[in-house]
């Protein structure tokens, strides 16, 4: 579990594989002529690691902060004067940039729907006629011969999407409170806390096949940072009684 604001509001990441806990510890001893202090210990660095089940982007975005997040809702979009260069070649497909997520042919049947020489709409079926491929691609295919500068209006729904940019600046990294647990049948807890901490994995995701058993997975690397009690990490057990 993760909480960006001490637990006022959480959210479950869900199971992990691989989970290892490494604490870093640093002794001193003072040693004079005649004495021996007592020696003394202090923790350098407590990192916990695993594999995230499954590869989600929005948890990766909460997770760094490195890149910017977006969401689009698969609303219907209009594009207007789509560039496809000056003049064509009869017979000669053009790629529209864009298609519908329902995998079907834009209609430019549909008054709205052009395609224009130099501002000037030409005639579907005379023209020029369309077609999409096995990938959904929709085309435009030349039939008579055009000199001037093509442009096409159309309309088209995308799918539902989630989206991460990255940028090539320095950016703060998101610190986190996080909580990983394990439950037993009687719904006792054995969890690892850790009071504030930030991800210092970099990305890595490998795509697993559709037909393998497995899911997708993406490493993580927790570091523990003191929180404002100077606390870094605790560890309870409700299960060993």
């Amino acid at each position: 579990m993760v909480s960006p604001d001490n637990w006022n509001s959480w959210k479950n990441y869900g199971a992990l594989k691989d989970a290892v806990l490494n604490v870093t510890t640093k002794t001193k001893e003072l040693v004079a002529d005649n004495a021996k202090m007592a020696p003394k210990v202090k923790i350098e660095e407590a990192l916990f690691s695993a594999n995230l089940y499954e590869f989600n982007l929005e948890n990766l975005y909460e997770l760094t902060g490195l890149p910017d997040y977006a969401s689009a809702d698969g609303s219907e979009i209009t594009v207007t004067g789509e560039a496809k260069g000056t003049g064509w070649t009869v017979g000669q497909q053009i790629a529209l940039n864009h298609r519908n997520a329902d995998k079907s042919l834009m209609d430019f049947s549909n008054a709205w729907y052009s395609v224009k020489a130099d501002g000037v709409a030409l005639t579907l079926d005379t023209d020029y006629s369309v077609s999409k491929d096995e990938g959904w691609v929709n085309y435009i295919i030349p039939k008579t011969a055009q000199t001037g500068v093509i442009t096409v209006d159309y309309k088209y729904t995308p799918a539902s999407n989630k989206s991460l940019v990255f940028k090539d600046v320095l950016k703060e990294l998101a610190t986190n409170r996080f909580k990983f647990v394990n439950t037993d049948s009687d719904g006792k807890e054995f969890y690892l806390e850790f009071f504030e901490g930030y991800n210092r994995a970099g990305i890595e995701f490998t795509r697993q096949p559709d037909e393998w058993d497995d899911a997708a997975t993406f490493p993580i690397e927790i570091k523990a940072f003191p929180d404002s009690q100077n606390q870094l990490f605790r560890i309870v057990d409700e299960q060993a009684g």
